[in-house]
């Protein structure tokens, strides 16, 4: 780890909100993924582009390579769903990777609709 994942999962783990996570290859059959992790509330988005600018409405939030250690994820893909406690039922709909400065994956910044 170097110092800049190091304050990335610090800062992140300060508030963060602990959901659910689905992954479904055939509906039908019911999840083929689940897990427990932790989300962060962010505003990336928002503070770089106008509202002209912004295709997919929802909320955004970064999720931490870190947070899906130890899961059945290994990345987070669009059509995943997210059960939050308060919000409910969020499907993701667009993921985009945050690197470092060497190339390495920190975490994913996640919109859902």
């Amino acid at each position: 780890m170097t110092i800049l994942s190091d304050a990335f999962n610090y800062l992140l783990g300060k508030h963060c909100r602990t959901v659910s996570i689905v992954r479904f290859m055939d509906p039908d059959d019911g999840p083929d993924l689940t897990a427990t992790i932790t989300i962060s509330p962010a505003n990336y988005g928002r503070n770089i582009a106008g509202p002209e600018e912004i295709v997919t409405y929802g909320k955004e939030y970064v999720v931490r390579k870190m947070a899906l250690v130890g899961t059945s994820f290994t990345t987070l893909k669009r059509g995943d769903q997210i059960t939050d406690p308060e919000l409910g039922l969020l499907m993701i709909e667009e993921v985009k990777p945050m690197y470092d400065f060497g190339g390495d994956i920190l975490g994913y910044r996640i919109r859902t609709g």
